[in-house]
């Protein structure tokens, strides 16, 4: 008989279910909430270490590039004093300076310096000898100023290039001008560089700008001996004269300005050797200033100069922190569901991990640059001027065999520089370093100038260059990039070819499009081959790949920087013989500051 007053037994009341639940919602809740405020926490102090880390390699990466530019300039006047004692400080001539500077390439490898010049150093007692020499070269009204009578001159005799503006330094005393005079004074007595304060050049004297502009001057000086006077005594006995060159450091700056402009950090450049800092370089970005941020300073040592480096870096390249604060919310909402908590913070920590990995890989690749810059660049461009000397007759003349050895040597050494050349770029292309900067200029000119240039390589081969180029053809690009294409096409079309072949370099003008047509009768190229020609690293088999060397990067650069202006190169053979490489270029190249991306 069923009893009703039997009831099911409750396993706990609503009231212990409710009060379990609110112990684990609360426990929950508070291990979020705790979590939530560590990881806000940690980000906080990661953010601040990372962003001591970006400025200290922004920093480093700018006194690099500085140090850099420096060592370089250094490089030129040891050149330039190098061919002054091989000719003798009175047998150089007008003409020898002329082709020192050429043949260095100052004008396309650096052309932020305003000029290189040699001044001569003259006692009192041959002012008048030395003024009749000058002006019986042609220059009857040469003259040294400022006029008056002094113990010693130093005027500036050679300057390159040797146009209407630097022709308003001819003749020069720099030596009675403070600055200048304290940068020869400790160049002549310590027997290396001297680096002036900012000054106004000569060239400058007539500006018309409200405040005229300073430029800096690099000092090295030239003895009588062959060897470096060991005494002070000695030095200024046997000083013969400086070679200097001078230079803006706005325009020096002008890459890296373009770089920072980016990342929008301003920078002060200041001479702080004296007492009272003098201003060099003032680089705003627009709000910069505005923007929360620190500013970190150093000294920069350059010979007897000591320059201080002030980066205003913004702390917006952290990027926005209302996230940590949108998180602390999340996670007090999501704390019921610490499995999700705990993915985000592990998704969130992988990136930190990864921005710090991104971050250490730039410095090593910025390191590198530099390592590369000056460790393998500079000794190799060293040893091209010092053959280059050797086999144009400056130790004396050659015998024929002599002549070969010193000419394989010059080549080789060219192959050299042209394979570290265009590692440089792709490695600097690759860190978003190389940019587009477009400027007019006479493209049908530039392409002369480059055939020109290279007539030795190609009669070398008995090679026939027919030329169909206008006179004029404006076109608006960046030059270096257009140049280095030209030779690349050019270079190649003399090395796949035989022995008194030719090769006919056509330019035309096509619906706003320049087209350069470089065609050879060398040996021919598959049409399956056509897309490896522009690949890296690669270089199809021939006949004449064996004897020619190269690094298999020239195309596949060639074709990045007339992309990188929205132009291209093409290919075009019958597979037998010959091939044309066809070059199109915007007349006007549309986008400024174009970065170059090299990656595949």
């Amino acid at each position: 008989m069923k009893n009703r007053f039997l009831h099911p037994v409750t396993k706990g009341s609503p009231r212990d279910v409710t009060t379990a639940a609110a112990i684990v919602s609360i426990l929950l809740a508070a291990v979020g909430i705790l979590s939530t405020y560590l990881y806000i926490h940690s980000t906080q102090s990661e953010q601040a270490t990372k962003y001591q880390q970006i400025k200290q390699q922004q920093y480093r990466a700018s006194a690099n590039y500085i140090n850099g530019k420096l060592a370089n300039y250094s490089q030129i006047l040891l050149s330039g004093a190098t061919a002054v004692n091989v000719k003798g400080s009175e047998a150089i001539s007008r003409d020898d300076w002329a082709t020192f500077f050429k043949t260095s390439r100052v004008a396309t490898a650096f052309p932020e310096i305003l000029g290189v010049g040699y001044a001569t150093y003259i006692p009192s007692g041959a002012l008048d000898s030395h003024v009749e020499a000058v002006r019986s070269e042609g220059f009857p009204d040469y003259r040294i100023t400022p006029v008056g009578e002094r113990s010693e001159y130093t005027a500036i005799t050679y300057i390159e290039p040797f146009d209407d503006v630097n022709r308003k330094a001819f003749g020069y005393d720099m030596f009675t001008e403070p600055t200048r005079r304290q940068a020869m004074t400790a160049a002549r007595d310590k027997a290396s560089f001297g680096l002036t304060g900012p000054v106004v050049l000569k060239q400058d004297d007539g500006s018309t700008t409200k405040e005229k502009p300073k430029s800096v001057l690099l000092y090295y000086p030239v003895y009588r001996a062959a060897l470096v006077p060991e005494s002070i005594e000695d030095r200024r006995q046997n000083l013969v004269g400086y070679v200097y060159l001078a230079f803006r450091i706005q325009d020096m700056m002008a890459e890296k300005n373009t770089e920072l402009s980016k990342l929008g950090i301003s920078y002060e450049l200041t001479d702080a050797t004296g007492t009272i800092p003098a201003p060099l370089s003032n680089y705003q970005v627009p709000g910069g200033k505005n923007s929360k941020g620190d500013d970190l300073s150093g000294k920069l040592k350059s010979s007897n100069r000591m320059w201080q480096l002030t980066l205003h870096i913004p702390k917006t390249l952290l990027g926005s922190s209302a996230g940590t604060v949108t998180m602390f919310v999340g996670g007090v909402s999501a704390s019921i569901l610490l499995g999700g908590l705990v993915f985000t913070l592990l998704k969130l920590r992988i990136g930190q991990v990864k921005s710090q990995h991104d971050l250490e890989l730039q410095r090593t690749r910025d390191e590198l640059l530099a390592l590369a810059s000056h460790q393998l660049r500079t000794p190799a461009s060293s040893v091209r001027q010092y053959v280059g000397m050797l086999e144009q007759g400056y130790f004396g003349e050659l015998n024929k065999e002599q002549a070969a050895i010193a000419h394989k040597a010059y080549q080789s050494n060219d192959r050299q520089l042209e394979i570290i050349d265009q590692l440089l770029y792709v490695a600097k292309a690759d860190a978003n370093q190389l940019i587009v900067q477009p400027s007019s200029f006479n493209l049908a000119g530039v392409t002369r100038d480059i055939i020109d240039s290279m007539a030795q390589t190609y009669q070398a081969k008995s090679i026939t260059v027919k030329k169909t180029i206008p006179k004029e053809l404006p076109v608006l690009a960046d030059e270096r990039f257009v140049r280095m294409i030209i030779e690349n096409l050019l270079s190649n079309a003399v090395k796949y070819s035989f022995e008194k072949g030719s090769i006919h370099v056509k330019l035309t003008e096509q619906d706003n499009l320049a087209q350069l047509v470089v065609s050879d009768s060398g040996v021919g190229i598959a049409e399956s081959d056509y897309e490896k020609l522009f690949k890296k690293f690669s270089r199809i088999p021939n006949e004449l790949s064996t004897k020619e060397g190269g690094s298999g990067l020239g195309l596949y650069l060639a074709r990045r920087f007339a992309l990188a202006h929205g132009g291209d190169i093409t290919v075009q053979s019958n597979g037998q013989h010959g091939a044309s490489f066809t070059l199109t270029l915007p007349i006007y190249t549309k986008t400024e500051h174009n970065v170059i991306q090299l990656t595949e």
